[in-house]
């Protein structure tokens, strides 16, 4: 019983490691948006010296952008 506990205790540990693993080589992707005119667009931008995701997605590259940024103002 304790050998059995012990071998599904390694093979957790084995797959939550290799979850991580995985995330780290593939931390974020997004599919084509399929059309003439879309745009699906992300990439790492520097803003007052931070790194930020953006993404950019829609089917009409003609639309404005929206730019929703979470968080509130940060204080020094």
């Amino acid at each position: 019983m304790k050998r059995k506990y012990i071998k599904i205790t390694k093979i957790s540990i084995f797959i939550i490691v290799l979850f991580f693993a995985i995330g780290l080589v593939f931390p974020t992707w997004t599919p084509r948006i399929e059309g003439d005119n879309s745009i699906s667009f992300l990439t790492q931008i520097k803003i007052n010296g931070t790194d930020h995701e953006v993404m950019i997605r829609g089917v009409d590259r003609r639309n404005p952008i929206v730019i929703f940024v979470h968080g509130g103002p940060r204080t020094l």
